[in-house]
């Protein structure tokens, strides 16, 4: 009776093991079974005139290709899509000159614990918990012109931009501002949980030594937060590819024109237009382009951090 129970028992435990694996797998089985019934799908339309109408639609070759090429071409098009790569090229120096380098600086900050450092972080933390369009609501009021940015124009004397600060000529700009007020939130978070796996005895043996902040934030804090930091400009990079939320919120009437627009755009209003065929055209020309960057930047980072284990 008691080996019978013990038996039962054993099985038991074997089928809840098996539930637990096979639970386990099934989601990531799924998505790499979706993912590449996706792709094969994209691929399959960048050569077929599709759209919601016409599910099967005839192959037509490169003419999406071409199609997405022309779009270049000044002499066809009055709003070049080079303007969308520029624009793109922009956002990848915002991500590796800017946000990087201040996300940085005020993780610091909060590492170090300075005067006030409980606020600091409160405010810093706001575009992370809070809806992108809370936060467009409420940067388009700042700029309005009875907002407190035109007390400021007025009290230094300067000229308030013609037609606002979101206007088809001033909305690109108005958008970086934007892009790299949210933009840094995210990084703090994961710089400031780097830096404070550092082993406490490096910095107070450097303390005895008598390095300045400066000092040991070069040659002990960066170092080893290196990985980290290669790994988020990557990810940051990476998004650039697929970038369009903020022009969608900010100026969604010129959202399609050269002022506001990207290539993630650009693939966002194809789909919209139910142009189908010229958005999976578009999204493989992106990837070829974007996967050679983001190699050369992987391969990159890893000459540039120290492999560090601690």
């Amino acid at each position: 009776m008691l080996e019978k129970k013990k038996s039962k028992g054993i099985k038991g435990v074997i089928r809840r093991r098996r539930i637990f694996i096979f639970v386990m797998l099934a989601w990531p089985v799924l998505r790499l079974l979706l993912e590449w019934y996706l792709n094969f799908d994209i691929i399959w339309m960048a050569f077929r005139d599709y759209t919601i109408d016409i599910i099967n639609g005839d192959f037509v070759g490169l003419d999406n290709f071409k199609g997405i090429f022309n779009l270049f071409d000044p002499s066809r098009n009055t709003m070049p899509e080079y303007y969308a790569l520029l624009h793109c090229a922009q956002l990848m120096l915002l991500v590796i000159f800017v946000n990087a380098p201040i996300s940085l600086a005020f993780a610091y900050l909060l590492y170090l614990k300075v005067k006030g450092y409980k606020v600091l972080r409160y405010a810093l933390y706001i575009p992370v918990i809070t809806s992108a369009v809370v936060l467009v609501l409420a940067y388009r009021q700042v700029f309005q012109p009875d907002g407190p940015i035109n007390y400021l124009y007025n009290m230094l004397g300067w000229e308030w931009p013609s037609g606002g600060f979101f206007s088809a000529e001033n909305a690109w700009g108005s958008i970086i501002v934007f892009s790299i007020w949210t933009g840094f939130s995210t990084n703090i978070i994961y710089f400031l949980s780097c830096m404070r796996r550092v082993p406490d005895s490096y910095v107070e043996a450097a303390k005895i030594d008598g390095a300045s902040e400066p000092k040991i934030f070069f040659s002990i804090i960066l170092p080893l937060a290196s990985p980290t930091i290669c790994t988020m400009i990557s990810l940051g990079i990476a998004g650039v590819f697929s970038w369009a939320l903020p022009s969608l919120l900010f100026v969604p009437q010129n959202s399609g024109g050269y002022n506001v627009g990207t290539m993630g755009l650009s693939i966002l209003n194809f789909t919209t237009g139910r142009h189908y065929g010229l958005a999976a055209a578009y999204g493989i020309l992106v990837t070829l382009v974007a996967c050679p960057i983001m190699i050369g930047i992987r391969k990159l980072s890893h000459k540039l951090e120290e492999a560090v284990e601690y």
